[in-house]
């Protein structure tokens, strides 16, 4: 007999729960509809921090639509912004997200860099 394990998975939504994009990915000037939008709270080494995770219409894709990680900023909107962003959803009356422009700046250590995303809602 051999010890070999066999895995079959029961539920693959955390397979299917990973995001790769960011709003680097994004084309330029181009308006995205945000179909919906989940915020969570992270802990990491320098404490706690949050994440936004955005689902947008995107015809170009396979599925329709494309899952994208949201810049600092949008997560750390306040529960009023938070609001009335999902309020919006639910009304059908979804928000358009435009990406304008995305620069890079060195990090004070030296060590990488990190982008900064010229965004807009409408």
């Amino acid at each position: 007999m051999s010890n070999l394990i066999t895995f079959i998975p029961q539920d693959l939504d955390d397979l299917n729960d990973y995001v790769k994009y960011t709003s680097r990915d994004l084309k330029l000037k181009r308006a995205y509809q945000l179909l919906s939008i989940k915020y969570e709270e992270q802990h990491g080494v320098y404490g706690p921090y949050k994440t936004a995770t955005a689902v947008f219409k995107d015809k170009s894709k396979e599925s329709g639509t494309i899952k994208v990680k949201m810049p600092k900023p949008v997560a750390d909107f306040s529960y009023k912004q938070i609001r009335k962003l999902k309020d919006r959803i639910k009304s059908k009356n979804y928000p358009l997200y435009t990406v304008h422009k995305i620069s890079s700046r060195s990090r004070a250590d030296g060590k990488g860099s990190y982008d900064i995303v010229d965004f807009k809602w409408a």
